[in-house]
């Protein structure tokens, strides 16, 4: 995730914050899902807390080429 990301996804948060279960009812959800096939990044494992798990050092990105992706 890059700070980007977690500025949006944050800034998201706190705008909706304050909802209430009926205004969550109004929402329609999609689901979807993502399948991918690409290069095959080696397992990272991570140990942090609940509270460290946004902490940049428990954070890894990678850039992807070559994918082939695919939405259902």
């Amino acid at each position: 995730m890059t700070e980007d990301d977690a500025a949006e996804r944050l800034h998201w948060a706190l705008r909706y914050a304050d909802w209430t279960e009926e205004d969550w009812k109004r929402v329609i959800w999609s689901y979807e899902c993502s399948v991918e096939k690409s290069k095959d990044l080696p397992t990272v494992w991570v140990f942090c807390t609940a509270y460290e798990k946004w902490d940049k050092e428990c954070i890894q990105s990678y850039e992807k080429e070559g994918e082939v992706k695919r939405m259902v």
